[in-house]
């Protein structure tokens, strides 16, 4: 906290359990929400179920954290990907965000998540 408080910058908060061996519950996340400058959330794609659980606590933007699965969050409201593809094919990863985001209703994404929950 004494850093977000330091500066003014955007903050990213990345929950990524596979490499510090700890994963973020979404009551974790929606206490880190009180970082003033709190941006968005990045979440590894395969919890899906804990995005759509996010969601309904907080409206932060969610970002995929895997390529493969990004679609699959975006169905559920998240808002693009933290890519490691975009570094090799950038308007590709680009378009098929632009094109989900374009794509997806707000009405099946609300089914899904009262439905996940």
């Amino acid at each position: 906290m004494a850093i977000a408080d330091a500066v003014d910058l955007p903050i990213v908060l990345y929950n990524i359990p596979g490499r510090c061996g700890v994963g973020m519950s979404p009551q974790t996340w929606r206490a880190c929400l009180s970082i003033r400058t709190s941006s968005a959330i990045k979440e590894p794609a395969a919890a899906s179920i804990k995005a759509a659980e996010i969601r309904s606590l907080c409206e932060i933007p969610i970002l995929s954290g895997d390529d493969s699965l990004t679609l699959s969050l975006m169905s559920i409201g998240a808002r693009g990907v933290i890519s490691v593809a975009s570094n090799l094919v950038p308007a590709q990863i680009k378009q098929l965000v632009q094109l989900a985001a374009e794509a997806i209703s707000p009405v099946p994404r609300r089914f899904i998540i009262d439905f996940s929950l």
